[in-house]
């Protein structure tokens, strides 16, 4: 609906690592784009970001954006810190406590619509591309 192939559990280096979810444009040769990692409570966020911004280039595709959701409870601070250090590195958005903060939970769905890729201007970009060929 949004322009994207949605994988789930997507393997990175053969399986070494899963990532929760992932977004990529049936446009684009990306193989990742926009992913996605979903914690009830947060334990697991940096060693699941390591996943992806602590392996080379070389060996896992850096994605334009990433998301980590917490969504029953905060982050303890020092996890935040480390985390917000990777953002300055990465296009990488942290939102905590989406299951009972409304205005979180609001600021992440706002976020996401700005990624929607437009169908209907994809396919008249297309159509004059082959009108060309």
């Amino acid at each position: 609906m949004w322009g994207y192939k949605v994988d789930d559990e997507f393997q990175l280096l053969s399986g070494l690592y899963f990532v929760d979810l992932i977004w990529t444009p049936y446009e684009h040769a990306h193989e990742i784009f926009v992913t996605f990692e979903i914690e009830k409570d947060g334990r697991r966020a940096i060693k699941n970001l390591e996943k992806l911004f602590g392996t080379s280039a070389e060996s896992v595709e850096k994605p334009y954006q990433h998301y980590t959701i917490i969504h029953d409870c905060k982050l303890t601070k020092g996890n935040k810190q480390i985390i917000q250090q990777r953002a300055t590195q990465y296009n990488i958005h942290l939102f905590e406590n989406v299951k009972n903060d409304s205005i979180e939970k609001k600021r992440l769905d706002d976020e996401l619509k700005q990624l929607r890729i437009e169908i209907p201007e994809i396919i008249k970009r297309k159509g004059k591309m082959s009108d060309i060929l």
